[in-house]
């Protein structure tokens, strides 16, 4: 319900593997590249913009109330001093530190780049389900 937005579009690429440290950092995430615009086109496809987020809020007691608060977050998601870390969020594991660490030095280890658009991979397969993959480009490494 948050991302792309128009203030953090889709990147150019998008890696799909990232788990720890070191995996971030070896062939294995290279090989996991995925061009944002398969995603974009994905969003197209399905009658979005390419920078509009590709869920919608459907449990709310106010939509309107829950759809300016979206905007307000998006703002905050595309400050690159903001790491916004969602609540039960599997994709963060093996990522960030957690309890009883700190999280003080998150953008100096990366964490932001790392878990921004790791859901993606979760969409993988509505890409080749629409064609928007190009012939298969995207592949999750597991």
């Amino acid at each position: 319900m948050l991302r792309p937005s128009p203030d953090l579009p889709l990147p150019r690429e998008v890696h799909l593997h990232q788990e720890s440290e070191s995996e971030y950092n070896n062939l294995r995430a290279q090989r996991s590249k995925c061009p944002g615009a398969a995603f974009e086109q994905l969003n197209l496809k399905r009658g979005r913009k390419k920078d509009q987020p590709f869920f919608d809020p459907v449990v709310t007691i106010d939509l309107p109330v829950a759809l300016e608060t979206i905007k307000k977050a998006q703002k905050a998601d595309a400050d690159e001093d903001v790491l916004f870390v969602f609540a039960h969020d599997p994709d963060i594991a093996g990522v960030v530190d957690f309890f009883p660490e700190t999280a003080n030095k998150w953008k100096k280890k990366g964490w932001a780049e790392r878990v921004r658009w790791k859901f993606l991979s979760d969409l993988v397969p509505a890409l080749e389900a629409v064609g928007a993959d190009g012939g298969k480009v995207c592949k999750v490494v597991k």
